[in-house]
């Protein structure tokens, strides 16, 4: 009986062991997934090509409004900007020029500032760029994470903040 019971106890033992195993080796598995979609998304930004297209937006002091009915873009390519996000919010100021674009926040161009920082640790890219129309000055920064999630917050010199969720993918050649 007490050989039966030592041989329990190291059966026991062994399996623990080897699920400890398999569990430090999901671990690696899902770090080394996590390092190529993240070297992934940091070739697809460093192409200059890329288009982030939000499903929610969240004006400032509101609830998140669902935007998958609502044609949206952030395009880069080759330096130059395509925006159109629609807005909801404040707007600090009127003009003529809001009722050109609809209300939303539209820019072409090249932007007045653009960088990117890489944050190798957290696994995500931090893009900045400042950019105007007729009328407004537009800051915006788009944190684009390893899988291609994105949150991108505006910055308006005439409306209130908002912010939009959504995701970075390769621009297509037709567009």
């Amino acid at each position: 009986m007490k050989k039966f019971i030592i041989l329990l106890l190291f059966s026991a033992f062994m399996i623990n062991t080897a699920d400890a195993q398999s569990r430090a080796e999901r671990k690696k598995l899902k770090a080394e997934k996590a390092d190529a979609e993240y070297a992934q998304m940091k070739e697809l930004v460093n192409s200059g090509a890329f288009v982030f297209e939000a499903q929610w937006a969240t004006p400032l002091g509101s609830s998140r409004i669902n935007l998958l009915a609502n044609p949206n873009h952030l395009k880069i390519r080759d330096g130059e900007a395509d925006t159109f996000f629609p807005y909801f919010g404040f707007i600090r100021t009127g003009g003529s020029s809001y009722n050109r674009n609809g209300g939303g926040i539209e820019f072409r161009g090249e932007p007045v500032k653009y960088t990117t920082e890489f944050n190798d640790k957290k696994r995500a890219i931090i893009l900045k760029l400042s950019a105007k129309n007729d009328a407004e000055l537009y800051d915006v920064i788009l944190t684009i994470n390893r899988s291609g999630t994105a949150t991108a917050s505006v910055n308006s010199s005439f409306r209130s903040s908002i912010f939009y969720e959504g995701f970075v993918k390769e621009l297509e050649d037709t567009e």
